[in-house]
């Protein structure tokens, strides 16, 4: 049951005239001190959010549980980089879109946020996140990709409901050493980072379906990476690899790997262990042949490897072995 305060305010923020009327007759009842502090904080978030320049539908942004803003300072003729404390107001939002603005911060009152399921600041310029991020006990999915993040907070591995992560194009050169308590993660998007290395704990997200990894540096993974039994899409595109990590080959759940713009020169006959695998990318590497083992890769349907230097005898050897395969050479 929603309190006296949230009440008023919602019916204050109420675009008919009974609603407003509602409103002043709850005010006679109240206090000069607790009708200060009401209208303080429907005066701040009002204007922060509500603009009449702002070309988005009004809504009562007290009670929503949805706020789609993303890129609404492109309707604002002020700049506006910061967002203000008084978000932590917003106390029944499960959903919040701020992405394509130019934030460069992030105030700690966003922790206050304890319904939100999704927040979405990918487009911005965050170089740092708040440590109050890991009270959100609720979050599922948080995408911060497209930003200028140079490191995580320690607090963001608290996120234990946390499902999908988005950190593509940051300039990350690390995780968290403990992120593996992130233990109902599904989804890593990593693409377009300066990481070389992956912390041994990743090898504890016994959900994790899909790990993206493409254009960082990392030559080598970890021993652990083997416990993904979960892991379903892997796209090691892009890392400068001379040869197929073994990790790799103990991915037996594996449907789809990208081992695009590598300089793989061979693949090791144990390939054949990825029987699930029904999608492999291999393109612009410097492969001339591939295993025989591949003819027991019963399941493989789509095979893309443009742009090696393999002969037209050998191309016709990969075809007999795959007759039911889709390939690209």
């Amino acid at each position: 049951m929603k309190s006296t305060k949230e009440q008023f305010l919602q019916l204050l923020h109420a675009p008919d005239k009974t609603s407003m009327a509602v409103a002043l007759e709850m005010m006679k009842g109240m206090s000069p001190t607790v009708l200060e502090e009401y209208l303080k904080e429907y005066r701040v978030v009002y204007e922060f959010f509500v603009r009449e320049k702002w070309e988005i539908q009004k809504i009562d942004f007290f009670t929503q549980d949805k706020v789609d803003l993303s890129g609404y300072l492109e309707c604002l003729d002020e700049e506006i980089s910061n967002i203000p404390v008084e978000l932590g107001h917003l106390k029944y939002i499960q959903y919040l879109d701020l992405s394509s603005n130019d934030f460069t911060t992030l105030p700690e009152s966003l922790g206050q946020l304890q319904k939100l399921q999704t927040l979405v600041l990918s487009y911005n310029q965050l170089a740092k996140l708040p440590e109050s991020l890991g009270q959100l006990s609720q979050l599922k999915n948080l995408y911060l990709d497209k930003n200028h993040l140079e490191s995580l907070p320690k607090s963001l591995t608290n996120l234990r409901y946390l499902a999908h992560l988005a950190l593509d194009s940051n300039q990350l050169r690390s995780l968290p050493d403990n992120i593996g308590q992130l233990k109902n993660l599904q989804g890593l998007t990593l693409n377009f980072n300066q990481l070389s290395y992956l912390p041994e704990s990743i090898g504890q997200l016994e959900q994790l379906q899909k790990l993206y990894l493409y254009a960082n540096s990392i030559k080598k993974l970890p021993r652990p990476i083997s416990n993904l039994t979960q892991l379903r899409h892997l796209d090691f595109s892009g890392n400068g690899l001379t040869e197929l990590p073994a990790e790799v080959l103990q991915l037996t759940k594996l449907n789809t790997l990208h081992l695009t713009q590598n300089r793989l020169t061979h693949l090791p006959e144990e390939i054949s262990q990825l029987t699930e695998l029904s999608t492999l990318y291999l393109d612009q590497n410097q492969l001339t042949h591939l295993p025989e083992s591949f003819q027991q890769l019963d399941k493989l349907l789509y095979l893309y490897i443009n742009n090696n230097p393999i002969n037209d005898l050998e191309k016709e050897k990969i075809k007999s072995w795959l007759p039911k395969c889709y390939i690209t050479f």
